[in-house]
């Protein structure tokens, strides 16, 4: 059986191509010109030869003329050719095109950043900036306002039920479906779109997500309030409506990371989730691990100066944040476009970090201990020192120098008699 349906099958392929190559040989031979046969075994083929069936044909036109001006609308009319599919189809009165349903585009903005297209002068530009009017998104806050039924809606179900008027306002559709519940309100099949916003432009993008989650807003300050809670950032609002993941696993990336590897490739490491992985709250990211991005900047300085206690403060967190920065910039972005603070760059020098880092009550223990212990002349010394200082500033911050004078005083001494002389 199998043997048969063999023979079958070369038999029919055998003489599908005898033929082909049969009526290719005797289209040459009628003909006697080099042509291009195909054979349509496929569907594709046969949509190709429809293409060219229901192609147009080509025109070309030229005439001679004397003088005259150029009839361009005339020239168009008598270079247009309708191809024998498209005639029937204007003498039918078929639609040519069509498109449905209707797309209304929605602005979306962020307060007094609305789009002027006009031209204003330095001293116009006040007076142009007061006739601005609306765009989509005020005006919806304002309908909102003004009928119970926009309050139910969401930005972008607004052009089902409302019309665009000339006059920037939105109006009720006159013509669709009849809304059970809501008289005199009519819906119909037109769709809203609101323009995309790429993630770097972040307040307007965090607007935009709450514009498709929040329904009837009246005010910029009432879509960033939850539950009675008005919060500065619309990111902020976004995270407390749990429309944004938590930083939960780049809290566990860095805590495991902080075990193998040094200050430097974890301050590496926070660039890139920053500006690959959009943590959703990065300045909270910072809080947390800003202690593991300055060890080696506080080792740096205790290093420098080994008799004092110094401790994590505003001077070493600044360091770190002027080094990410640098590092920010060199891969294309800022610290500022992230939300995070900005370093103050002026306090570049350890030396400011050791002058300010000492802990006053340490310095009154020690003060308190080894004055009574000073040599008369040492006492002399001491006393023409810190004599043209007032007594507050004596109990505060010179207390530090204060130290630094008695190490100076007493060091030559320790010296001496430890040498046994």
């Amino acid at each position: 059986m199998e043997t048969h349906n063999l023979h079958i099958y070369l038999s029919i392929y055998l003489s599908i191509y005898l033929s082909i190559y049969l009526s290719i040989f005797l289209i040459l031979k009628a003909f006697n010109a080099h042509i291009n046969v195909e054979y349509c075994h496929l569907v594709r083929f046969i949509k190709y030869v429809c293409k060219y069936i229901n192609k147009r044909t080509d025109a070309a036109m030229f005439g001679i003329k004397q003088g005259g001006s150029v009839d361009e609308i005339q020239d168009f009319l008598a270079g247009r050719v309708i191809s024998s599919t498209e005639g029937p189809w204007h003498i039918f009165s078929f639609p040519i095109h069509e498109r449905f349903p209707a797309i209304v585009q929605l602005a979306v903005h962020l307060e007094n950043d609305e789009l002027i297209i006009r031209y204003f002068s330095a001293d116009t530009a006040m007076d142009v900036s007061a006739r601005t009017k609306d765009t989509t998104l005020p005006a919806f806050f304002k309908l909102r306002r003004q009928e119970d039924f926009a309050r139910t809606l969401l930005y972008p179900n607004v052009p089902s039920y409302y019309v665009w008027t000339k006059k920037n306002t939105w109006a009720r559709r006159k013509c669709g479906a009849n809304l059970v519940g809501y008289p005199g309100v009519k819906k119909d099949a037109t769709l809203g779109w609101v323009f995309t916003i790429p993630p770097s432009r972040q307040e307007c993008f965090y607007l935009r997500l709450l514009l498709h989650e929040v329904s009837g807003p009246t005010s910029y300050n009432n879509i960033r309030t939850v539950n009675g809670v008005l919060f500065d950032t619309f990111r902020e609002a976004c995270l407390r409506l749990g429309l944004l993941e938590d930083d939960t696993q780049w809290d566990a990336i860095m805590d495991e990371v902080a075990l193998l590897k040094m200050p430097s490739a974890l301050r590496h490491l926070f660039i890139t989730i920053l500006q690959m992985c959009e943590p959703s709250d990065p300045k909270s990211l910072w809080d947390k691990c800003k202690d593991i991005f300055s060890e080696d900047i506080l080792r740096e300085a205790q290093l420098l100066c080994p008799t004092m206690a110094l401790t994590f403060n505003d001077e070493i967190y600044n360091r770190a944040l002027i080094i990410i920065e640098n590092l920010f910039i060199e891969m294309g972005g800022s610290l500022a476009d992230v939300g995070l603070p900005t370093p103050d760059s002026s306090s570049l020098s350890i030396e400011i970090v050791l002058e300010i880092s000492y802990s006053v009550v340490e310095l009154n223990a020690y003060v308190t201990t080894n004055e009574p212990k000073l040599l008369i002349d040492q006492r002399a010394v001491y006393d023409a020192i810190i004599a043209p200082y007032p007594q507050h500033a004596r109990a505060t911050n010179w207390r530090y120098w204060v130290r630094r004078i008695f190490e100076f005083i007493i060091s030559p001494w320790r010296r001496y008699y430890s040498s046994g002389q």
